[in-house]
């Protein structure tokens, strides 16, 4: 499964076909930086990039998932960083709009990836939980999401977001008793 036209349209829609492609979706230095920057202007076309982005990251793309997270939480008052970086997303995908979404039945197999960072928006310490199962060696679900208390440490951290994959992985266990 693919996205391609849509991306297509996004990259159009929004001014960016002779834009340079970009390696990552986000600035790995954006969150120490992330504070700075004038408000943008025209808040409500940075709102219309995140929805057009996060609809792709939602169904196809985990892989801009963090980044659009992250983004997403600037909805409210932008700044022209963000801006830029949320253009870097479309860039990103233009240079990847033909990575697909590959649903393979090779293996009986569940794996569950998890990660978090620690502490590293600085405007509240908390921290960022991601995970991503894969079955059969397809994503069937992932979410990149703030964890809603602060880590005290780097440890701790990764505790949360492998309880918050858990408790997700054990949702998916009940609702797919429903149907068995």
């Amino acid at each position: 499964m693919d996205q391609a036209q849509y991306i297509q349209k996004t990259i159009d829609r929004f001014g960016l076909k002779d834009a340079k492609i970009s390696a990552t979706p986000l600035d790995t230095g954006y969150l120490k930086i992330a504070r700075d920057g004038k408000p943008m202007h025209n808040g409500e076309k940075f709102q219309k990039l995140i929805g057009a982005v996060l609809y792709v990251a939602t169904h196809t793309r985990p892989d801009i998932a963090a980044s659009v997270s992250i983004l997403s939480q600037k909805i409210k008052q932008p700044t022209e960083t963000d801006w830029n970086e949320a253009k870097r997303i479309v860039r990103y995908l233009k240079g990847t709009k033909e990575f697909k979404l590959k649903l393979t039945s090779n293996t009986e197999s569940l794996e569950v990836y998890t990660d978090a960072d620690w502490a590293e928006d600085k405007t509240d310490s908390k921290s960022h939980s991601g995970f991503v199962f894969l079955y059969n060696g397809s994503a069937i679900a992932w979410a990149c999401r703030n964890q809603i208390c602060t880590a005290w440490s780097s440890c701790e951290a990764e505790y949360i977001a492998i309880a918050e994959a858990s408790r997700e992985l054990l949702w998916y266990k009940d609702y797919s008793r429903t149907f068995t």
